[in-house]
């Protein structure tokens, strides 16, 4: 008898497992301590009144900038893969 045989092709294959879920980003995490959108996640805020902030606010919290900056290029590798499909 012989036990050094292969595995057939239908136990070579591996089942489909679903992609993991995609990590919180900072700006679904963290909230705008001031202004018009005071409150709301970064996540839901228009990108003009982000950029905004980044430009003109020189005293703002580095842990503010840095997740709106990680939001901003968040949406714009969106829009890159969006016009890729």
């Amino acid at each position: 008898m012989n036990d050094n045989k292969l595995p057939s092709a239908d136990c070579q294959q591996t089942p489909s497992v679903p992609a993991p879920p995609t990590p919180p980003r900072a700006g679904d995490e963290i909230t705008m301590p001031f202004g018009k959108y005071a409150g709301k996640p970064i996540s839901e805020i228009r990108s003009w009144y982000l950029e905004w902030c980044l430009r003109d606010l020189s005293n703002m919290r580095q842990s503010i900038r840095e997740a709106i900056e990680e939001e901003l290029h968040f949406r714009k590798q969106r829009r890159a893969n969006q016009w890729q499909t």
